[in-house]
This record gives structure tokens, C-alpha cells and sequence, in this order.
């Protein structure tokens, strides 16, 4: 009798794994910008799939940084249907390394985050004085 209810779980938990659950995702959660210039404004989006066989509503969609900005979000995707959520992102307050993220709660509790990620250059100092690229500058 325990073998028949441990397989019954088994079988539960990977029905309800390939059903709505796992099927609600971004189609590419990490997304990499490389560089970008100073004060730039550059504009992204993150796709959401909903793979399940209901409409999902959107209570929120909330960037991690005041540097991102939500253009456009749905309030709801349909049943196997895709949602776009419209991010500008402004390179103006940062420098180097930078990773972002968008975390989108669902009816339910649910969250689901996307990132992205992007080397701001330094803006060049006024009056400074940029060397010409020297032999061991090159690119091979």
C-alpha cells in the first residue's frame, strides 16, 4: 500500500509540474546588454509565456532599481499566450557591472523575475586627453 501511495504522489506532483505551473515563465530570463554608453536611455523587453489553460492576471511588475522603468505591462495573459512587459532602462547613475531585475507577482502569490545585465562605460572626463591606441592596443 505504501509503494501504490508514494507512486500516486509521485504521479501527482509530476502532473502538476508540466500542467500550469512550470509553463508560466519569460521566454529569456537573462538577458545581457553588454556595453552601453553614458546617460544612455535603452529600452528592453521581457517576454512572459503563459503555457497554461488559464488567464493569469498581474497584480505587479516591479523593477529592482529607479533606473528601470516599467513602459508597458499587461494586467493579464490569456490562456497559451504571451505577455510583453516594456522596461527602459537609463545608464545615466551608473557605472561598470550593473545587473537589474523585474520581479512580476501573480494572481496567487506567485513571482516570477527576468534580469538583465550591462557594463556602463564611464563617461570621459572633460578635458581629458584619450591616447592613441598603441601596438599592444590591437585586437588579434
Amino acid at each position: 500500500m505504501n509503494k501504490l501511495c508514494l507512486a500516486f504522489l509521485i504521479t501527482a506532483n509530476f502532473l502538476w509540474s508540466i500542467s500550469g505551473a512550470e509553463s508560466i515563465h519569460f521566454v529569456n530570463a537573462d538577458v545581457q546588454l553588454g556595453n552601453v554608453g553614458p546617460d544612455q536611455d535603452i529600452p528592453l523587453t521581457f517576454v512572459l509565456t503563459n503555457g497554461s489553460e488559464k488567464v493569469i492576471k498581474i497584480i505587479s511588475a516591479d523593477p529592482s532599481c529607479r533606473c528601470v522603468t516599467v513602459v508597458d505591462s499587461p494586467s493579464e495573459i490569456g490562456a497559451h499566450d504571451i505577455g510583453n512587459f516594456e522596461l527602459l532602462f537609463s545608464s545615466a547613475r551608473s557605472t561598470g557591472m550593473v545587473m537589474r531585475a523585474l520581479a512580476v507577482e501573480l494572481d496567487g502569490g506567485q513571482v516570477l523575475s527576468a534580469q538583465f545585465t550591462a557594463n556602463v562605460l564611464a563617461a570621459p572626463r572633460e578635458g581629458s586627453i584619450v591616447p592613441a591606441p598603441g601596438p599592444r592596443d590591437r585586437a588579434y
